[in-house]
């Protein structure tokens, strides 16, 4: 089964339904996504997946000026 498991950690590094978890300005950082089977039935996998969520935020202001 380990090229099974190669082809769920692809999936789940490029698969865009993981996306709707994170903020609106960031990203999944890949580099901390883990996965588990935690349920098999048949040729079906239930898995629990964890990873970080990395925040973008910018802050517009681009400066006053004192008179």
């Amino acid at each position: 089964m380990p090229k099974t498991m190669d082809k769920i950690e692809a999936y789940l590094r490029r698969c865009r339904e993981l996306s709707v978890f994170r903020h609106e300005n960031g990203w999944i950082d890949n580099d901390t996504l883990r996965w588990e089977v935690i349920e098999r039935s048949g040729e079906c996998l239930q898995i629990s997946v964890t990873f970080d969520a990395v925040a973008l935020r910018l802050n517009l202001e681009t400066g006053r000026r004192n008179t």
